[in-house]
């Protein structure tokens, strides 16, 4: 007996297979564009303000729900793959350098091109006005120039502006004793080691404006409210060519802030009162 098998057919009408292709249409369709979606790139290059490549560079690009961290390579380049399409962010980081933020957009591609340039830290940027009569950088005047900034008037626990001057090496007065005992005429100050005597040696300014008793030179040191002070710059040096015979032994010029306020110092004991009224 011979037994002869047949091959089994299936048929499928044809509105089954329409309905089976659109099935299959919209099952693999968003997984592709998803894939397209993320096939985003970032690039860019990472230099300093003279051009030169930074190596190391701590970078971060961020967009809405995802993030990605990095560094640039020798030649301070950097490229960044996967990353959603649209826009984001990106962050740099270097030491001595400033922070560096900017937001991007991807092109039709996908891609995006970011070329960073990162500006040096500003470290010990103190200014004076005293050296030249002009603003000028500490670091960069050939003068020895002291600057007693704000921090250091507030965190000092002496009195007077005479008291708080003797922690500038060089300075000194005609007499031991402060502004608050002493006679004015015995308050000549002097700087570099030039002997101090009535006549002060050295001119205080305010502001620009003489503070030396044009009679005999010495200082009325509490004519300045502490509180009104905003810094104190001591020019170590002779500046007569800027400041007249005065200046035989250095500048004390004091500067101080802008306010609306009548402002005093108040003495009661052994405690200094600052404040303003208005």
């Amino acid at each position: 007996m011979n037994v002869v098998s047949r091959p089994f057919v299936f048929f499928i009408s044809r509105p089954a297979v329409y309905l089976l292709a659109v099935g299959i249409c919209l099952s693999v369709c968003p997984a592709v564009s998803a894939a397209q979606d993320w096939a985003g790139r970032v690039e860019g290059i990472v230099l300093d303000a003279d051009g030169a490549p930074i190596p190391g560079v701590e970078i971060t690009v961020r967009t809405e729900g995802w993030s990605a961290a990095g560094r640039s390579n020798r030649l301070g380049e950097f490229r960044f793959e996967g990353v959603p399409k649209g826009k984001g962010t990106i962050s740099v980081r270097a030491p001595g350098f400033d922070d560096f933020a900017r937001s991007w957009i991807t092109d039709q591609d996908g891609r995006a091109r970011i070329d960073v340039v990162l500006i040096l830290r500003a470290v010990g940027q103190e200014m004076t006005v005293t050296t030249t009569r002009t603003e000028a950088r500490v670091g960069k005047t050939p003068a020895s120039v002291v600057v007693l900034t704000t921090e250091a008037l507030s965190t000092t626990a002496a009195f007077g502006i005479d008291d708080v001057l003797r922690q500038v090496p060089g300075f000194s007065l005609f007499r031991r004793s402060g502004s608050r005992t002493a006679n004015p005429s015995s308050q000549g100050a002097s700087l570099r080691g030039i002997g101090a005597s009535g006549p002060s040696r050295a001119v205080v300014l305010r502001d620009g404006i003489p503070l030396n008793d044009p009679f005999g030179g010495w200082v009325y040191w509490d004519r300045v409210p502490r509180a009104s002070i905003s810094s104190i710059e001591v020019l170590r040096g002779g500046s007569s060519d800027l400041y007249g015979t005065g200046a035989l032994s250095g500048v004390i010029n004091i500067l101080t802030r802008p306010t609306a306020y009548f402002v005093r110092d108040v003495y009661r004991g052994c405690d200094r009162l600052d404040g303003q009224l208005k």
